[in-house]
């Protein structure tokens, strides 16, 4: 009895025969596709990146930022730093107050004792409102001496010492 197949299908022999009739007109890279007209190759990125490498401007100086509008160089900086100064030239330490008075001055550095022999004084400077009143802010100083020489750290040398120290030894 003959092989009898429905219409439109292909057996084993005609599968081959189509294959071997569209092998050639298969696409094996890209640019045999009909598409490909902004495929870029390696080379063409690599190009690509060293030309836009080659137009860009990488700034060097503050100043030739688009934003340096408010920068200061550094004779703006001593120039402000100046004024500041020359304008507390007064600027000074009150010692004669046991505590704060009801209202204070400006440029004056108030030192109230605390009765605390390793912190002795705490600091104030008076801010006024510009409404005639004000209030203190307290200057919170703190310096960490700990990692410094102590006087209980000196070895005061005797007199045999220092005598074994000039002795030549033979």
């Amino acid at each position: 009895m003959a092989d009898t197949y429905p219409k439109n299908t292909i057996d084993d022999n005609g599968v081959l025969f189509l294959y071997q009739k569209i092998k050639g007109e298969m696409p094996t890279k890209t640019s045999d596709l009909l598409n490909d007209s902004a495929y870029q190759t390696a080379q063409n990125v690599a190009d690509s990146i060293v030309a836009a490498l080659q137009t860009l401007t990488i700034p060097t100086k503050v100043s030739d930022l688009q934003n340096d509008a408010g920068y200061q160089d550094q004779t703006q900086v001593q120039t402000a730093i100046n004024t500041a100064i020359a304008g507390i030239s007064n600027l000074h330490f009150d010692w004669s107050h046991q505590t704060l008075p009801v209202t204070g001055e400006e440029n004056v550095i108030y030192a109230i004792p605390t009765g605390d022999v390793s912190d002795p004084y705490e600091f104030f400077v008076w801010k006024p409102d510009g409404q005639g009143g004000g209030s203190y802010i307290r200057l919170d100083f703190e310096l960490d001496m700990s990692g410094y020489l102590q006087k209980t750290d000196l070895h005061f040398m005797t007199n045999a010492e220092i005598e074994a120290l000039l002795t030549p030894s033979n």
